[in-house]
């Protein structure tokens, strides 16, 4: 996360642009250029800016709801495979946490009906065919269509989706959140198995690197709980620990990272 370009602040938080999308934009414009000249280039870039705003603002969703739970965002990054906010804490009752997960999925859903709904009367040229229909799109349909798979990508009921993180809370209340934690994450394995068989047969290499991301995350998020409720066990007193009475701990869902406050969180992507 160290190495990235602050580009902006949305109420305190940065937003930065890690050096992998950097490098992602130039390669993007040189293949773009040798096919389509500076109309390829004009056209692919604004394709990457509609994507990667439509993931930042799905992190800001999540971060609204953060900051209005007392809890403090570090920053936002956008990466080549997606993007990841970083935060020290979160609500840990179910019914907060469930708030949190679902903030950015339904803005997602919320641009989704906009660019659907209202792109095919604004007045803007047909410039690419579409994921879905049978006759090309224009940028504001294809946000649409952008936010759509977002959202509904984000829903899966798997670490480390948001999806997985209202499973985990819904479970939580029946039979615990380390039990709940360990059916998410191996959703979310099994998700990303499947993910990358696909990808590999269809030699999505993008894919590929997320679903082995997914894969990672969703793992190390069910050993986090666990070392969490062992440790708790032993140090109940410890400064990083929170009591299931207490409303802020130190893991955070989807697209957030973990860590301690006042110690570097770990990375996880959302989109």
């Amino acid at each position: 996360m160290s190495a990235s370009l602050k580009i902006g602040s949305v109420w305190g938080i940065p937003i930065r642009l890690h050096v992998s999308l950097l490098v992602l934009l130039v390669l993007v414009a040189i293949a773009a250029a040798t096919v389509g000249g500076l109309e390829g280039i004009v056209w692919n870039l604004a394709v990457l800016v509609i994507v990667f705003s439509s993931i930042a603002l799905h992190e800001l969703a999540h971060s609204l709801v953060a900051l209005r739970k007392g809890c403090r965002v570090r920053e936002i990054t956008l990466l080549f495979i997606g993007g990841a906010a970083q935060m020290e804490e979160i609500p840990r009752r179910p019914s907060d946490e469930i708030q949190m997960a679902l903030a950015g999925p339904l803005l997602s859903l919320a641009l989704a009906a906009l660019g659907l709904g209202l792109g095919p009367r604004l007045p803007l040229p047909p410039l690419m065919p579409s994921l879905w229909r049978p006759y090309p799109i224009n940028l504001a349909e294809f946000a649409g269509q952008i936010n759509l798979t977002l959202a509904l990508f984000n829903l899966l009921p798997a670490f480390p989706m948001d999806g997985g993180r209202i499973l985990r809370a819904l479970l939580a209340r029946r039979i615990g959140r380390l039990p709940a934690t360990f059916v998410a994450s191996r959703l979310g394995r099994l998700a990303a198995i499947i993910m990358g068989l696909v990808a590999f047969r269809y030699g999505l290499w993008q894919l590929i690197i997320i679903a082995f991301f997914l894969f990672r995350a969703a793992g190390r998020e069910f050993d986090l709980v666990l070392n969490e409720s062992i440790l708790a066990a032993f140090f109940p007193d410890a400064p990083w620990y929170e009591s299931e009475e207490k409303d802020e701990v130190t893991i955070s869902p989807p697209p957030y990272s973990h860590g301690p406050p006042n110690h570097t969180p770990l990375e996880r992507d959302s989109a």
